[in-house]
């Protein structure tokens, strides 16, 4: 067994114990919403996502004024690829506490993933507004702005995460697939060495080597208009 291998393990069965004691304790204290909500996250760490959902009901139903537990129900409606009703959890958690940069964060992912990229951009610019020195929001928006066509706000959005974290490597590779696109050559193949440097074995880092071979080839102006690859998220 590799060391992966029992950490994956370890981290599973720490799971499993957290449900078993919230499970004992919700038996005694059947209307503590925090046991139901604890043995959520548990559910969710050992791939349970339907039980996660029961809990995360439970939880809201004894406590609807938490916006934390909305937040984590949405995320595994997401999860399960149910777009919609995670954008309504993450909405209710937003009315609860308007002031949560992370909720922003969360609905505008699934704006962005959705195609509704006036919205993504509305809740990337509340996010960062809340919260300026997060990255993520800025990574979020510069992917909006893509696909919006507002080259030159992705540019300063993807750098602004770079400023804010020189090791964020999904920034250096989107960056670097718009200089790309823009037939900005050189520009392109700094950022995607980079990736390469930073994170050799990543998925961004694999795709960033396949890039710099393109480039670096005699006929690179034939790939240059490659799509947009956001796979990789923030």
């Amino acid at each position: 067994m590799t060391g992966s291998q029992v950490t994956t393990q370890g981290v599973q069965d720490y799971w499993k114990r957290i449900v078993e004691e919230c499970s004992r304790e919700i038996a005694e204290l059947p209307n503590n919403p925090l046991r139901y909500y604890k043995r959520a996250q548990a559910y969710k760490g050992i791939g349970e996502l339907e039980l996660a959902l029961a809990d995360l009901t439970k939880a809201i139903n004894l406590k609807p004024e938490d916006p934390q537990a909305y937040i984590l129900r949405g995320g595994t409606y997401r999860q399960l690829r149910q777009p919609d009703l995670a954008l309504r959890d993450f909405s209710t958690a937003i009315q609860l506490n308007p002031g949560d940069a992370n909720a922003y964060l969360l609905r505008g992912n699934i704006y962005k993933i959705e195609g509704r990229l006036e919205e993504a951009v509305a809740d990337a610019t509340k996010s960062i507004e809340l919260d300026p020195g997060q990255p993520q929001p800025y990574v979020l928006r510069g992917n909006a702005y893509v696909d919006l066509n507002n080259y030159d706000g992705a540019i300063a959005d993807f750098t602004k995460t770079i400023t804010l974290d020189d090791a964020y490597t999904n920034a250096y590779y989107f960056r670097a697939m718009l200089y790309h696109r823009i037939r900005q050559k050189e520009t392109a193949i700094d950022d995607y060495q980079r990736v390469v440097e930073l994170s050799p074995d990543s998925q961004a880092g694999k795709l960033a080597q396949r890039k710099l071979e393109i480039l670096t080839a005699l006929e690179a102006d034939e790939s240059m208009d490659e799509p947009f690859e956001e796979n990789l998220l923030a």
